[in-house]
């Protein structure tokens, strides 16, 4: 094997895992079905394969928000806990 056939199979590896890793949200309405959130995927995948902690802390962040949204409307309409 030669150096250039393991740093290729290692970068292919390595986008195949982060492109499966990463979930985006719904695209908003006026981004378009394909080239935005491609766009926003691929930043993603760059900053995940450079910086991981920061795409852990983000994920972090999100799960933070979802509690809070989750409060927040249980509050205001009630909701038992099961």
């Amino acid at each position: 094997r030669t150096l250039w056939d393991i740093i290729s199979s290692c970068g292919l590896t390595l986008f195949a895992c982060t492109w499966t890793a990463i979930h985006l949200d719904i695209p908003r309405e006026g981004e378009g079905l394909v080239f935005l959130p491609t766009f926003r995927r691929l930043c993603l995948m760059v900053l995940a394969s450079f910086a991981p902690e920061l795409v852990t802390a983000w994920a972090a962040w999100q799960l933070f928000s979802a509690c809070q949204a989750t409060k927040a409307f249980n509050d205001a309409f009630g909701a038992q806990h099961a």
